[in-house]
């Protein structure tokens, strides 16, 4: 990785001679030999308990974790469940999941029976470890996650908890008792292509499917760490809990670049709270999606006096950022967001640094925009995959051995692993690649091209607007027809008509909605807004020269 070379980082000699076994947590070992009383994460939950913990506590920590593990039966290859919120054990069941070779798979906690068994059906885990927040206990003395869990999982599966054994967790082994192990472990040999992560996709358009990345996509998310502008021993936050890919990634852009990973495990967003956290704790890097960022700027516009953090970077979790919301964080946290797209299938093809200037990931071969028929939007092709790009969906794990289309090790470079990413997007006269929303977002109205997004924009820089999603359905007349769905800010009223004519105000006639909607907008569970549009688009797909069994 030249990249890596030109920042003379300690992951520069690492990788000299552990490249082909590369784990997130063999590195964390090595840093904790070089300089292991840096601090690595900093852990604030739900009461105000604030935790620190060194590179050399995750180190040794994890050995436990792993000693523990092994001696339930979690063997080298075995799927193991995390569900698992905010809590800092999150990040030390990962690294020992790596050290002993298993594969880790992240969850939701918001997930219902018939999701948790078709995913559990899929991927045969031997064990799941889940988290007993109080906020989740239902009447009577009982979890709903556990009683979800307990209703999804095979009589074999070992079940793990981070609470005390009590009347409703009886089944559940105590975690905790992972302290007591030695914080010695002999680390499994893996290859850096051996299945490591499994992830569950948002699901904005259909159901989620399992993505599986090998262990280098720990190693490829580096890139993720430039984006976010992580600094050495300085505080990066991103605002996700465990269930997101995006806290998996997040631990290794951060850890990669010797940065301290700050966690808030709080029961509900409050604005203030996090603002206060940011300031106090004095965080040099933001990564957080618009539904997070919009309500903070909603309290600044009312609260003129609150204290502002001193922010280096903000980074946009993935998505593309209207001109509003850069306007409001430029104003208030006095940098713009970087845009950056990628993560669940494939890490970070196009990216923002310093000023804007956007980058294609030298992971990859090629980044290009390729036509679709019938569509004015181009799909979005990465070709090639040296790391970062998945393994292919998981269909089934028969006793933890098979995988279905699945590439054990790709070429160093081969444009014959191509992804089609069903996104749509453009490239400007710079020859720079932008990411434009879904395939089918451009449509025809009356003979004239809407993009929905730009109404979705507009709308969206109403003052009484939280949110907005545009779809399209057929029509005979004018070809489509638009249909806008409306979240207001909290307090705020707007009717059918005056978000017609503020529409009208900005762009031409044909681009204002037929009908308004007024209502919560369905999300993800990784806060995407949920879309069911008129317009089929394609569908994501890996195309590779060669599938192998294994």
């Amino acid at each position: 990785l030249e990249d890596v070379k030109k920042l003379n980082s300690p992951l520069n000699n690492y990788l000299k001679d552990n490249f082909d076994n590369f784990t997130l947590a063999s590195y964390v070992d090595y840093l904790s030999n070089l300089d292991g009383e840096k601090q690595a994460l900093c852990h604030v939950d739900k009461n105000g308990v604030r935790r620190e913990f060194t590179y050399n506590d995750l180190s040794k920590l994890s050995n436990k974790m792993a000693n523990y593990l092994s001696k339930k039966g979690v063997k080298k290859g075995d799927v193991v469940a995390l569900v698992l919120r905010s809590n800092y054990e999150f990040y030390i069941v990962s690294l020992a999941l790596q050290k002993l070779g298993a594969v880790t798979l992240t969850l939701q906690y918001t997930n219902k029976v018939d999701q948790y068994k078709s995913i559990f059906e899929r991927s045969n885990p031997k064990c799941v470890i889940a988290d007993d927040y109080e906020i989740v206990q239902g009447k009577n003395n009982s979890s709903f996650v556990l009683n979800e869990l307990d209703k999804s999982c095979s009589n074999d599966v070992v079940k793990l908890c981070t609470y005390p054994k009590s009347t409703y967790s009886n089944n559940w082994n105590h975690l905790e008792e992972y302290k007591n192990e030695s914080d010695v472990f002999n680390n499994e040999k893996v290859s850096i292509y051996d299945l490591g992560y499994l992830f569950s996709t948002s699901g904005t358009t259909g159901e989620p499917k399992l993505v599986m990345h090998n262990y280098g996509f720990a190693l490829s998310h580096f890139y993720t760490g430039l984006w976010y502008g992580v600094r050495k021993n300085k505080k990066h936050y991103t605002i996700a809990d465990s269930g997101w890919g995006m806290a998996a990634w997040n631990m290794c852009a951060v850890l990669l670049h010797q940065g301290t990973i700050y966690i808030n495990d709080f029961d509900r967003f409050n604005p203030e709270y996090i603002l206060n956290c940011m300031n106090k704790e004095n965080i040099n890097s933001l990564c957080a999606p618009r539904s997070i960022l919009v309500p903070l700027f909603n309290y600044l516009d009312d609260n003129n006096n609150a204290l502002k953090p001193n922010l280096e970077t903000v980074s946009s979790a993935g998505e593309s950022v209207d001109e509003d919301t850069k306007k409001r964080c430029l104003k208030y946290f006095n940098v713009i967001p970087r845009e950056g797209y990628g993560m669940t299938e494939v890490v970070l093809p196009i990216y923002e640094e310093n000023n804007g200037k956007r980058k294609v990931s030298s992971l990859y071969d090629d980044v290009s925009v390729e036509e679709v028929p019938g569509l004015a939007n181009g799909e979005i092709i990465v070709r090639g995959g040296k790391l970062g790009l998945l393994m292919g969906y998981l269909d089934k794990l028969v006793n933890g051995k098979k995988h279905f289309a699945l590439y054990r090790k790709p070429p160093v470079s081969s444009s014959s692993i191509v992804w089609h990413t069903g996104d749509a997007g453009y490239i400007d006269k710079k020859g720079n690649v932008f990411c434009d929303g879904r395939l089918g977002n451009t449509v025809k109205v009356n003979d004239c091209l809407v993009n929905k997004l730009v109404v979705e924009n507009v709308i969206k820089s109403h003052p009484n607007v939280y949110d907005c999603v545009v779809e399209s359905k057929p029509d005979k007349v004018s070809g489509n027809v638009l249909y806008a769905y409306i979240e207001l800010n909290s307090g705020k009223t707007l009717d059918e008509n005056e978000i017609k004519q503020f529409v009208k105000t900005k762009l031409p006639d044909y681009c204002r909605p037929k009908n308004v909607i007024f209502k919560k907008l369905d999300r993800t569970s990784n806060g995407k807004l949920r879309r069911f549009d008129g317009v089929k688009a394609p569908d994501k797909h890996l195309v590779l020269s060669y599938l192998k069994t294994v």
